[in-house]
């Protein structure tokens, strides 16, 4: 049964029973400043706790991954790791489960810095993923800040996020498994892509059963491109993707330089993509190089797509939607309320490509130019 341990169970467990059983156990060497081991284990739930300041003159990968058990990871105030320094430090934690993982950065964590990633989870077998790192900053200056992957059958991965940045993607998060799966990821601190051609956040869900993705963005997102989702299987698919913040893209990405992507398609089902551009005081959603957004949803049934702006979307061309049906209808509907604006630049400011049964709808209170 998929299983996610409650940060209650953690939190009775004090750093002083902590430091002692990763004595006992071998964990958190003295050379080691930041360091997780294990606190409890009842051979069905293993937690851990990862304890003590970094020390990147010291720190190594920590590698948690007992066989047949739930894993349940919490931090302690002050925690900290970084790898980021040593040639071969590789990622800071990585969590390889078969039965579901649950990792909770408690308020007041220093920061996750790893050489190639900052924290890397893996589950593949049954249960879901949850990561909380709302409390503290999390880096990875070759790869990922973030990097999550189930394939558990029927398995969900959910991501809250603080500060989180990486090269190829300040976030990484993806579904690969024959069942149903919900992918959900949350910031709420600034994510960002440091490296050429990297994108903010990047969601893969390739679940072949009904697949559901939700982006909820609270802060700042950034790189060479804002947002990417890639939804592709055999069953229906759902991704709503709303923005409270700002999604810029800067440009310099070869392959997709655009604000916020989707590529939707089911092969035996419907498709259904949603865009919601809340913005904030800084503006909404803008992307140097290519569309602010894009949206290509196809399905062998109906498939719809919207669009719904209330702040800013503006790139090289405003919004370019492609959408098709085999079957069924291809239902695109834009709507851009007061105070919203899109601007095209040198492309339109609404492109919109409509493949079988059509129907479409575009109500601009606001601005459109192109």
């Amino acid at each position: 049964m998929p299983f996610t341990a409650p940060r209650s169970l953690i939190s009775r467990l004090t750093l002083g029973t902590a430091l002692g059983s990763m004595l006992a156990l071998g964990y958190g060497r003295a050379g080691y400043a930041g360091s997780c081991g294990s606190v409890f284990d009842d051979g069905s739930i293993a937690a851990f706790q990862c304890v003590a300041p970094a020390d990147p003159a010291n720190d190594e990968t920590q590698v948690i991954d007992p066989a047949d058990r739930v894993i349940a990871v919490t931090t302690t105030p002050l925690f900290g790791i970084d790898t980021s320094t040593d040639p071969d430090g590789g990622n800071a934690i990585q969590i390889n489960s078969e039965l579901g993982v649950s990792f909770d950065g408690i308020p007041g964590f220093d920061r996750i810095a790893g050489r190639d990633s900052g924290l890397v989870v893996n589950n593949d077998d049954q249960g879901n993923i949850t990561i909380d790192t709302t409390g503290g900053m999390v880096t990875g200056d070759a790869l990922y800040g973030i990097h999550a992957v189930n394939e558990a059958y029927g398995g969900d991965l959910e991501i809250t996020s603080g500060p989180t940045e990486g090269s190829v993607a300040g976030i990484r998060g993806r579904i690969d498994q024959d069942g149903s799966g919900t992918l959900e990821i949350t910031t709420q601190g600034n994510t960002t892509a440091t490296g050429a051609g990297g994108t903010g956040i990047v969601a893969v869900n390739s679940a072949n059963g009904s697949a559901l993705t939700n982006i909820y963005t609270y802060a700042p997102v950034s790189g060479a491109s804002g947002i990417t989702v890639n939804s592709d299987g055999d069953g229906s698919r759902v991704t709503n993707v709303v923005n409270r913040d700002t999604v810029s893209s800067d440009g310099s990405s070869t392959a997709d330089p655009a604000g916020i992507s989707i590529f939707q398609r089911s092969d035996d089902g419907t498709s259904g993509a949603t865009v919601t551009n809340y913005g904030g005081d800084d503006g909404g959603i803008t992307a140097t190089g290519g569309p602010g957004v894009r949206v290509n949803s196809s399905a062998d049934s109906d498939s719809s797509v919207t669009v719904e702006n209330l702040n800013e979307i503006s790139g090289v061309g405003g919004m370019v939607i492609n959408n098709a049906s085999e079957t069924g209808l291809a239902q695109t509907r834009v709507v851009t309320s007061a105070g919203g604006n899109i601007d095209g630049g040198a492309g339109d400011a609404i492109n919109v490509t409509n493949t079988g049964n059509a129907l479409l709808e575009i109500i601009t209170v606001g601005d459109a130019e192109g």
